[in-house]
């Protein structure tokens, strides 16, 4: 009896190593993008690509989830060549990022797990705002947004780690330019 086991048990861990292997679809194919984060960025968190031909990676560089300890770092990258662009310093714990369509903007939500801040990056300069939420409508942090369209004004943001789960988990804000978004303390509801 122990025979069968461990051929079927062998089987499964090498179908396992298998399943593993990422594959492309025709007609894509699969490559490593070579870059080196600069020193003290660690923990790449997530990733934004823009139709500029650059894209921008999130590093939390240990930085506690409720946006404790430190700063986190937010690099620009060239996609055909790896070389970094820009290398921001962002208080908080970087968690989502996204550009905005309409602005080219970055977005970035910060403190998964509490006391939650929203960073919008200007593409151009690199200089950035961050905004706080109420804290009676986000009792935790914030995971991740979506824009909705490129001529809309809203944003999808997602709620996480809510300690009062009678809040809701998805929240829609305004974009710049609406007065929503000019009281930084002020979230829209939907």
């Amino acid at each position: 009896m122990l025979f069968p086991a461990l051929v079927g048990a062998a089987l499964f861990l090498g179908a396992t190593r298998a399943l593993a292997q990422p594959v492309a679809v025709s007609p894509y194919t699969l490559q490593t993008f070579k870059r080196v984060p600069p020193a003290g960025a660690t923990k790449p968190d997530d990733l934004a690509v823009s139709a500029d031909g650059t894209d921008r990676v999130s590093y939390g560089n240990g930085v506690d989830t409720t946006g404790k300890g430190g700063p986190s770092s937010m690099v620009e990258y060239d996609i055909s060549s790896g070389n970094v662009l820009q290398n921001l310093s962002i208080p908080g714990h970087m968690d989502g990022l996204k550009i905005d369509p309409a602005t080219n903007d970055v977005w970035a939500t910060e403190n998964e797990d509490g006391n939650p801040t929203l960073a919008v990056i200007k593409h151009t300069s690199g200089k950035f705002k961050i905004f706080t939420f109420a804290p009676d409508l986000l009792t935790g942090g914030m995971d991740d947004l979506v824009f909705s369209l490129a001529d809309s004004k809203d944003v999808f943001i997602v709620a996480s780690s809510q300690t009062d789960i009678t809040k809701p988990v998805i929240a829609r804000r305004l974009r710049a330019g609406v007065s929503c978004l000019a009281h930084p303390t002020r979230l829209c509801a939907s």
